[in-house]
Formats: structure tokens, sequence, C-alpha cells
């Protein structure tokens, strides 16, 4: 005949349905029985031994997908770069050719005047016309911060600027 167990207490802390004697799960290591894991088959070892060779697989292509966002975002960052430069070369081929303008008017140099607004700027001046109406025209370029020059690492702009033309 067999006994039946008595009913088993619990203590705050315990997991719940395990006994106040019962012993706590060990967290060791599995020992198989000699020979492999039990229910391992013979043609389960060439599997295994195959899938070797292809240990490390997944770490090349993590490697190889970060090398990829890397690139990509450093594109992204030039080509920011560049926007920049470019919005900051034409805000300073304007403010020349105003420079430019306002002296002509005035009967200054406005090449050399213009010359003096681009270089403010950080920009140089490439080349400044005077046209017909009292309209000068320039063109200035202003380097990249961070590309090298011989990626054409060199934004460049043009503007005009002279009296209103017309009534009024």
């Amino acid at each position: 005949m067999v006994r039946a167990r008595p009913a088993a207490r619990h203590r705050a802390g315990d997991g719940v349905g395990r006994a106040v004697n019962a012993p706590r799960p060990s967290g060791g290591v599995r020992v198989s029985a000699p020979g492999g894991p039990r229910g391992q088959r013979p043609e389960d070892d060439a599997r295994l031994r195959a899938a070797d060779g292809e240990r490390g697989a997944g770490t090349v292509l993590v490697l190889c997908l970060a090398a990829v966002v890397l690139l990509l975002g450093l594109g992204l960052a030039t080509l920011g770069t560049a926007q920049v430069t470019r919005d900051a070369a034409q805000g300073a081929a304007d403010l020349a050719a105003l420079a430019g303008a306002t002296a002509l008017r005035d009967g200054l140099d406005p090449c050399g005047t213009a010359r003096e607004a681009a270089v403010r700027n950080h920009a140089s001046l490439a080349s400044c016309d005077l046209e017909d109406g009292g309209i000068v025209g320039v063109v200035v370029t202003r380097p990249m911060p961070a590309v090298p020059a011989w990626a054409g690492g060199e934004a460049g702009a043009r503007a005009r600027a002279g009296p209103r033309l017309g009534p009024g």
C-alpha cells in the first residue's frame, strides 16, 4: 500500500506549489549518457559537424550591415554639409553683389568692396562683372569643411544686384 504524502505547506518567498522540504532547482549541468545526448542519432552527428563550418556567418553579416549603415550615414552627412555650404555661399554672393552695387552707386570700387564682403563671409570672389545700368554680378566660392579639395570640396554661387529698373 502506498502512503499519501501530507499536504505541502508554503513559506513566504517560495514558489507556488513547492513544498517546504522540496529541493531547490540546482541549475547544474545535465550529464549525458556515454555516447552523446539521449535520443541523438548518428546522422545528427554529421549534420552538426557540417553546421560548424558556418559558425560565425551571422557575425560577418552583422559587421557588413553595420559597415553599410555607417557608409550611408557618412554619405548623408556629406550631402548635408554640401547643402549648408551652398546656402552659405549663396548668402555671401548676395551680400557681395549688394555691397558692390552700393559701392558703384556711391562712386567707389565695386569689385574691391564685393571682394571684402565675400571675405567677411568666409568666401572668395571668383569673378566680378560690371553690367549696363549699374548692375554688379559676382561669383563666389566657399570651401566645404571636412571634405578634401580633390573631392570637389567647394560650393559656388552667383548673384546680381543693382538699381531697380523701370518706373517707380
